[in-house]
């Protein structure tokens, strides 16, 4: 098993947030659609959109960089095995921690912007962090199949073409700015 320190750094315009919420997952599981409320404010939306722990400060779900590498492995090749990616072997030998990555920050602006839900026409209002940065480790369990040079380079690449969070890649890109083996 290899283990490796990761950094990553978001680029402009930042990260917007849209954690699905225990009242949609309800509404979703009795199939009753939800009324407009009168007091759903932008703050209360985005508050109910937020990752946030139990004391209000900010994470990423590790699920997150987890299915930008899936993605991104999709586009590197294993040498010597024809038309075969990295893709398999990014989903069954890595293992992101923390679950919960944090922000290290509990404060967000409010990003409103229309979006189409069921084709018509609503005003989100989202969780946006202008600047992020999240360290985690990623452990590697069969070292050999993902060398850590490629692992990087898948990185590097879901940084910049795929991203993580709402609204992507537009949103949620990122740099790695630490990468180095544990």
């Amino acid at each position: 098993m290899r283990t490796y320190e990761v950094t990553i750094t978001g680029s402009a315009p930042g990260l917007l947030m849209h954690r699905f919420d225990l009242e949609a997952e309800a509404e979703v599981q009795t199939k009753v659609k939800k009324t407009a409320r009168k007091d759903d404010t932008p703050e209360s939306q985005a508050a109910r959109g937020a990752y946030s722990f139990d004391d209000g400060g900010l994470y990423q779900p590790a699920e997150h960089i987890y299915q930008a590498l899936c993605k991104a492995a999709s586009w590197f090749r294993v040498p010597g095995q024809g038309k075969k990616t990295y893709k398999d072997a990014i989903k069954g030998n890595i293992l992101i921690e923390p679950e919960c990555i944090p922000h290290g920050v509990s404060s967000y602006k409010i990003d409103s912007r229309p979006v189409r839900i069921q084709r018509a026409r609503v005003v989100r209002h989202r969780p946006h962090l202008p600047q992020w940065s999240l360290a985690f480790t990623i452990q590697v369990i069969d070292g050999d199949t993902v060398p850590g040079e490629v692992l990087n380079s898948i990185l590097v690449t879901a940084g910049q073409s795929v991203g993580i969070g709402d609204y992507r890649p537009r949103f949620g890109r990122f740099t790695v700015t630490q990468f180095k083996a544990a």
